[in-house]
């Protein structure tokens, strides 16, 4: 039986920056999710002020405002996750080398 052994080279700087850009693109969701919120919350009050529409909206925008925060939380999750790993590789090559 055969196994095939490959080296397996780990780009630490490459983690970091994907960690990074999670990190961003999670803020940018969530300002973007503010700003949708605040959008249509003018709407209801100034454009669309009754009936059926405005309710449609409202409640869109009060499921929208569930989201507030939630992206950030995923982006400094996901950039944790990134450090994490290139710790968790550093304490393995530790133990190899």
């Amino acid at each position: 039986m055969r196994f095939a052994y490959r080296d397996r080279v780990v780009d630490d700087a490459n983690i970091r920056e994907t960690g990074r850009i999670l990190q961003q693109m999670g803020e940018t969701l969530n300002d973007a999710i503010y700003r949708y919120c605040d959008i249509m919350k003018e709407v209801t009050e100034s454009a669309i002020m009754n009936g059926r529409t405005s309710e449609a909206i409202k409640a869109i925008t009060t499921y929208a405002e569930k989201l507030r925060n939630q992206f950030d939380l995923v982006g400094e999750t996901a950039s944790r996750a990134c450090s994490g790993f290139l710790s968790d590789i550093d304490d393995a090559d530790k133990y190899l080398y």
